[in-house]
Parts: structure tokens; C-alpha cells; sequence
């Protein structure tokens, strides 16, 4: 495998399965490696090949999504993160970084990692405008906006002014909803 990644990285296919191939297999050998400088040996070498293929597939004009690599790397991280003390990277940067390549890919499990990792962080207003890009793009998807709405419940219970600027923001996307317009009358008389 080694070899192919040398000197035939993109074969047969003039894909990325042999990049895949090598993460997936150096991820093997560090789970069942027997001292912990051979599990930190075959981590740093799985982290470069997931960290350096997606420009090297570029280089070479193979197929490959920029999403899945995104994915993948933010994944790696979250798997592996913490046996890898030199790595600080966060995986949900990644997990936001493929929400901005392809929402419509995003499955609920991530969308409900970014925004709890704003709101962990005190980065409230963060979070919901993520959670109107989510709305945007994603509000045909159920899943997705059960995680959304649960979020703004949380937020909005904690914080009324919050829901109001929400609302305001909303009224002026559309400014003759009705319900729109109730909701906001009803939290100013409140």
C-alpha cells in the first residue's frame, strides 16, 4: 500500500481508494499495536495521510469529494483526538468546514456537534446563526430540525431577548407573517 501511495496513489480507478485504504489500515494496526510509541506511530502516519490527500488528490486530477475528506479528518479527529497530544485541531471545525462544502450531506449526529460546541463555548449567537443556515438549507430534513429546534428552545428558555432578536430577524426576512408578527407582540407585552 505504501508503494501504490508512492507511485500509483490514484490506480485503478484514478480515485481515492487507495488514500482511504491507508487510513483505514494505519487506524487498524494503532488499535491493535502492543507499546504505545508503535499506536502513536501508525496515528501520525493515518493523521498525514488524512491531513495531505485531499491536495494530492487535487495534484493529481482524481476523483475524490472535498466533503468526505472533510468529514473524514473531523471523524479521524474525534475517533483519535486524544491519544495524539501534538494534534490541538478540533473536530467540529472540520464537521463545519463540510457543512459549508455540501449541507445537504450533513446527517443530525453533526449539525447537533457544531451547535453544542458553541453553545459549550458561550458562542451563542454563533450558534444560532448556524442553526438558521442549518434551517436554510436543511429544513426538509426532520432529524436536522429536531436537533435545530430543540437547540433554540434551549437557548430561547435561557435567554427571552434572544428569541426576540430571532424573531426580529425573522420579521424582516419576511415581514407580512402573520405568526411571525404574533410571536414577537406577544414577547414584547411579555
Amino acid at each position: 500500500l505504501r508503494w501504490m501511495l508512492d507511485n500509483a496513489p490514484t490506480q485503478p480507478n484514478n480515485d481515492d481508494r487507495n488514500f482511504r485504504r491507508a487510513v483505514e489500515l494505519y487506524s487498524a494496526l494503532a488499535e491493535e499495536a502492543e507499546s504505545e510509541s508503535n499506536t502513536q506511530a501508525y496515528l501520525d502516519t493515518a493523521y498525514t495521510i488524512v491531513n495531505n490527500a485531499p491536495s494530492r488528490l487535487e495534484e493529481l486530477g482524481a476523483d475524490y469529494s472535498a466533503f468526505n475528506w472533510t468529514m473524514r479528518k473531523g471523524r479521524f479527529l474525534q475517533q483519535y483526538g486524544e491519544q495524539m497530544p501534538d494534534v490541538s485541531d478540533d473536530p467540529v471545525t472540520y464537521y463545519r468546514e463540510a457543512f459549508n462544502i455540501a449541507p445537504d450531506k450533513m446527517q443530525a449526529y453533526y449539525i447537533d456537534r457544531i451547535v453544542s460546541t458553541y453553545l459549550n463555548n458561550g458562542e451563542q449567537q454563533a450558534a444560532l446563526t448556524f442553526m438558521d443556515e442549518v434551517e436554510a438549507a436543511l429544513s426538509d430534513d426532520s432529524d436536522v430540525m429536531n436537533v435545530v429546534n430543540q437547540y433554540r428552545r434551549q437557548v430561547f428558555g435561557r435567554n427571552p431577548q434572544a428569541r426576540i432578536e430571532f424573531l426580529e430577524a425573522k420579521l424582516e426576512e419576511s415581514p407580512d407573517d402573520p405568526q411571525i408578527m404574533g410571536d414577537l407582540f406577544e414577547l414584547y407585552m411579555q
